[in-house]
């Protein structure tokens, strides 16, 4: 019993853990959550096939990620910086990615066009346009 008390002191209950990463997601959340973000992802998925495009896999879900990260200057909306990749290809992607920006090889900034966007001011009314 007391081994139980000490591990349940060290677990946050789940909503807190939520709350946390939509917090360091920061502004990107409001891109990935908008229409304009939904309809160009479904639009590339249907396009590109369902497969993921590093190791070939067509099982489990599939995420659009930024070839080049938005925290890297990325453009958020160019079909040309996107790419499909299976849960297991995108987490090595991104861990590769933080690991390039904590080494120093990867600039730290971001595309004006995700600037604008974040500012609602991206071809207003319209939505951004689609390279």
């Amino acid at each position: 019993m007391v081994r139980i008390k000490t591990l349940q002191s060290r677990i946050r209950p789940i909503e807190s853990r939520i709350r946390s990463v939509r917090r360091e997601g920061g502004a990107n959340v409001q891109l990935y959550q908008s229409a304009t973000w939904r309809r160009l992802s479904a639009a590339v998925s249907r396009e590109r096939g369902r497969r993921c495009e590093a190791c070939g896999a067509t099982q489990g879900r599939l995420a659009v990620d930024h070839v080049i990260p938005l925290n890297n200057f990325g453009a958020p909306f160019d079909r040309s910086n996107m790419q499909l990749l299976c849960g297991a290809c995108h987490a090595t992607k991104t861990a590769g990615d933080a690991e390039k920006l904590r080494r120093g090889e990867l600039r730290d900034g971001i595309h004006p066009e995700l600037l604008a966007f974040q500012r609602g001011v991206a071809n207003p009314g319209r939505g951004p346009t689609f390279v």
